[in-house]
């Protein structure tokens, strides 16, 4: 059984469990990365390290949402939307994290050659549209139509990304790291590291 807002409780869906503790593992290195190898490794090793787990963790995350796509005709829709909402909940965690694990490493960047800080300010870029990407699906996963624009919460609300408002709402939001992306790349390194 899930709850209301689409989390699993134990036991409902092995590979879930599966995904999250594998998660948690990244989390706990990534921690270690920022926290031991940053004063030991030069920074852009870090960096190559955050964005490795970055990376398999996307894997990971196609990876569940084929399995749940091809298991939908053994689940009831309900189920299915709940599944893919939980897999949504823990990508914006973990990106959410893995952005600021990014931004500590800060200051050890401002010594790195200019492509290196490029390199630096896309992968902030990157980890921000993971996190909108992530908020995006799960917003989509809790509203059934366009009819309604917000749905209330604990300490906030939801916004729906298929309400013509909502879709405007996500479509600026989503222009931020894209922005950064883009002038990093062909601007040169942006005051994300200065």
């Amino acid at each position: 059984m899930a709850n209301k807002f689409g989390i699993l409780k134990k036991g409902d869906d092995i590979m879930t469990n599966k995904f999250k503790i594998v998660n948690y593992f990244f989390i706990f290195i990534g921690l270690i990365d920022v926290l031991i190898f940053v004063k030991i490794f030069p920074p852009v090793y870090v960096e190559l390290i955050l964005f490795s787990l970055f990376i398999l963790n996307v894997i990971m995350h196609i990876i569940l949402y084929t399995k749940n796509k091809s298991d939908s005709s053994e689940k009831d829709g309900v189920l299915l939307k709940k599944l893919n909402a939980n897999q949504s909940i823990y990508g914006m965690i973990f990106s959410f994290i893995f952005f600021f694990l990014v931004l500590a490493t800060t200051p050890y960047t401002l010594k790195m050659s200019r492509i290196l800080q490029q390199g630096f300010d896309s992968l902030v870029g990157f980890l921000l549209f993971s996190v909108m990407f992530f908020v995006y699906k799960f917003c989509d996963s809790i509203f059934d139509d366009g009819n309604q624009l917000f749905q209330s919460r604990v300490g906030g609300f939801y916004i729906n990304p298929k309400h013509p408002i909502g879709k405007l709402v996500f479509l600026l939001l989503f222009l931020i790291p894209i922005y950064i992306i883009l002038s990093s790349i062909f601007n040169g390194p942006i005051p994300i590291n200065t």
